[in-house]
Protein backbone atom coordinates (compact mmCIF):
# COMPACT_ATOMS: atom_id res chain seq x y z
CA UNK A 1 0.00 0.00 0.00
CA UNK A 2 3.04 2.27 0.67
CA UNK A 3 4.36 1.79 -2.28
CA UNK A 4 1.69 3.09 -4.44
CA UNK A 5 0.96 5.51 -2.33
CA UNK A 6 -2.76 4.05 -1.09
CA UNK A 7 -2.68 4.66 2.82
CA UNK A 8 -3.44 8.50 1.28
CA UNK A 9 -7.00 7.13 -0.51
CA UNK A 10 -7.40 4.54 2.64
CA UNK A 11 -7.71 7.59 4.71
CA UNK A 12 -9.94 9.51 2.59
CA UNK A 13 -12.35 6.47 1.92
CA UNK A 14 -12.67 6.14 6.01
CA UNK A 15 -13.24 9.90 5.99
CA UNK A 16 -16.16 9.45 3.49
CA UNK A 17 -17.92 6.36 3.83
CA UNK A 18 -21.11 5.16 1.98
CA UNK A 19 -24.03 2.74 2.71
CA UNK A 20 -22.10 0.24 1.03
CA UNK A 21 -19.21 -0.12 3.24
CA UNK A 22 -21.29 -1.30 5.63
CA UNK A 23 -22.82 -5.16 5.72
CA UNK A 24 -26.77 -5.03 4.63
CA UNK A 25 -27.83 -7.34 7.50
CA UNK A 26 -25.54 -5.89 10.10
CA UNK A 27 -27.03 -3.22 12.38
CA UNK A 28 -24.18 -1.78 13.99
CA UNK A 29 -24.30 1.32 15.95
CA UNK A 30 -21.81 2.91 13.53
CA UNK A 31 -23.84 1.84 10.61
CA UNK A 32 -26.94 3.73 12.42
CA UNK A 33 -24.59 6.72 13.35
CA UNK A 34 -23.75 6.51 9.43
CA UNK A 35 -26.80 6.44 8.49
CA UNK A 36 -27.96 9.53 10.63
CA UNK A 37 -25.36 11.79 9.90
CA UNK A 38 -25.76 10.89 6.06
CA UNK A 39 -29.37 11.86 6.25
CA UNK A 40 -28.65 14.71 8.29
CA UNK A 41 -26.16 15.67 5.52
CA UNK A 42 -28.67 15.18 2.80
CA UNK A 43 -31.57 17.54 4.16
CA UNK A 44 -32.36 20.23 1.50
CA UNK A 45 -32.67 23.11 4.45
CA UNK A 46 -29.95 22.63 6.36
CA UNK A 47 -30.22 23.26 10.55
CA UNK A 48 -29.28 26.26 12.21
CA UNK A 49 -29.62 27.59 15.23
CA UNK A 50 -32.28 30.09 16.50
CA UNK A 51 -29.81 32.65 16.64
CA UNK A 52 -28.39 32.27 12.89
CA UNK A 53 -31.71 32.27 12.26
CA UNK A 54 -32.75 35.39 13.79
CA UNK A 55 -29.50 37.08 12.56
CA UNK A 56 -30.03 36.22 9.07
CA UNK A 57 -33.72 37.31 9.32
CA UNK A 58 -33.43 40.12 11.40
CA UNK A 59 -36.21 38.80 13.85
CA UNK A 60 -35.85 40.39 17.50
CA UNK A 61 -36.50 38.41 20.20
CA UNK A 62 -39.63 39.21 23.06
CA UNK A 63 -37.00 41.25 24.98
CA UNK A 64 -35.42 43.42 22.16
CA UNK A 65 -38.98 45.09 21.24
CA UNK A 66 -40.25 45.07 24.76
CA UNK A 67 -37.14 46.97 25.51
CA UNK A 68 -37.98 49.18 22.24
CA UNK A 69 -41.42 49.82 22.98
CA UNK A 70 -40.22 50.98 26.80
CA UNK A 71 -37.53 53.37 25.51
CA UNK A 72 -39.57 54.80 22.77
CA UNK A 73 -42.41 55.49 25.46
CA UNK A 74 -39.65 57.20 27.53
CA UNK A 75 -38.55 59.46 24.89
CA UNK A 76 -41.95 60.27 24.43
CA UNK A 77 -42.56 61.37 27.38
CA UNK A 78 -39.14 63.35 28.10
CA UNK A 79 -39.42 64.98 24.92
CA UNK A 80 -43.12 66.00 26.09
CA UNK A 81 -41.50 67.89 28.75
CA UNK A 82 -39.19 70.11 26.65
CA UNK A 83 -40.20 73.38 25.75
CA UNK A 84 -40.32 74.45 21.34
CA UNK A 85 -37.31 75.62 21.40
CA UNK A 86 -35.07 72.47 22.63
CA UNK A 87 -37.41 70.03 20.56
CA UNK A 88 -36.43 71.93 17.62
CA UNK A 89 -32.52 71.79 18.64
CA UNK A 90 -33.03 67.97 18.76
CA UNK A 91 -34.86 67.68 15.66
CA UNK A 92 -32.37 69.46 13.96
CA UNK A 93 -29.24 67.71 15.73
CA UNK A 94 -30.85 64.08 14.80
CA UNK A 95 -31.28 65.53 11.24
CA UNK A 96 -27.16 65.62 11.21
CA UNK A 97 -27.05 69.68 11.44
CA UNK A 98 -24.05 71.36 13.34
CA UNK A 99 -23.34 73.15 16.18
CA UNK A 100 -22.97 76.44 14.02
CA UNK A 101 -26.14 75.58 11.48
CA UNK A 102 -28.01 75.15 14.58
CA UNK A 103 -27.09 78.56 16.35
CA UNK A 104 -27.90 80.08 12.58
CA UNK A 105 -31.28 78.98 12.78
CA UNK A 106 -32.66 79.42 16.30
CA UNK A 107 -30.57 82.46 16.69
CA UNK A 108 -28.06 81.78 19.17
CA UNK A 109 -25.03 84.07 19.36
CA UNK A 110 -22.40 81.31 19.21
CA UNK A 111 -22.43 77.44 18.63
CA UNK A 112 -20.98 77.03 21.81
CA UNK A 113 -24.12 78.25 23.54
CA UNK A 114 -26.49 74.97 21.83
CA UNK A 115 -23.80 72.71 22.75
CA UNK A 116 -24.41 73.57 26.15
CA UNK A 117 -28.03 73.78 25.62
CA UNK A 118 -27.92 69.79 24.15
CA UNK A 119 -25.78 69.08 26.99
CA UNK A 120 -28.54 69.86 29.68
CA UNK A 121 -31.11 68.50 27.66
CA UNK A 122 -29.05 65.32 27.76
CA UNK A 123 -28.42 65.93 31.67
CA UNK A 124 -32.39 66.39 32.28
CA UNK A 125 -33.22 63.11 29.74
CA UNK A 126 -30.63 61.12 32.10
CA UNK A 127 -32.26 62.00 35.23
CA UNK A 128 -36.06 61.44 33.81
CA UNK A 129 -35.03 57.81 32.47
CA UNK A 130 -32.74 57.26 35.26
CA UNK A 131 -29.66 55.88 33.16
CA UNK A 132 -26.60 57.34 32.16
CA UNK A 133 -25.76 58.18 28.74
CA UNK A 134 -22.60 60.42 29.49
CA UNK A 135 -23.77 63.91 30.40
CA UNK A 136 -22.48 65.07 33.83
Amino acid sequence: MEKHNLLEIMDYVKKHRCFEDFEEKVDSKQKLAFETQWRHEQTKHPQISLEEYSEKNDIFNASDVEEQVVSKETINEFTATLDDTDKRILELRMEGRTYEEIAKELGYKTPSAVQKRIKKIGTAFQKHADTDIGYD
